[in-house]
């Protein structure tokens, strides 16, 4: 069984704080689709932000984040 390392967490914000608290993100290791993948999304739903982690144990990866406006996020609570 593998060791759990808080590295090994993209949602920790010490290792990883472009990772926002509060944000849908969806993760990919760094294939050649995935760029085909990244620039596709840029162009279609520009609320998505895509940027390159480095994970320590698992190299570059990219992650596609969208962080819902504070109305949202207020809906959200109050449901």
């Amino acid at each position: 069984m593998a060791e759990v390392h808080p590295e090994g967490n993209p949602h920790n914000d010490t290792h990883y704080p472009t990772v926002l608290a509060g944000s849908f993100n969806r993760i990919l290791q760094k294939q050649p689709y995935v760029t085909e993948v990244e620039e596709k999304i840029k162009d279609e739903i520009p609320e998505v932000r895509a940027f390159s982690i480095n994970h320590k144990r698992n190299g570059e990866h990219i992650v596609f984040q969208f962080k819902p406006s504070s109305e949202y996020q207020q809906t959200m609570t109050e449901f």
